[in-house]
């Protein structure tokens, strides 16, 4: 079965980031698809990811 997440924009880290960390660890294969990604406010918790 193929699982890719899905998340509007990663800029700030709050409760829907949170939610989306802890489906990378029940997926943790699984690609993040983002239209926006700032690496730097994510303080590198998503940094072993594929995000695309």
């Amino acid at each position: 079965m193929k699982i890719a997440l899905v998340h509007d924009y990663l800029v700030q880290y709050g409760g829907a980031e949170r939610v989306l960390e802890a489906f990378t660890e029940l997926f943790p294969y699984a690609p993040i698809y983002t239209l926006i990604y700032d690496r730097e406010a994510m303080h590198g918790i998503f940094e072993d990811k594929r995000i695309y």
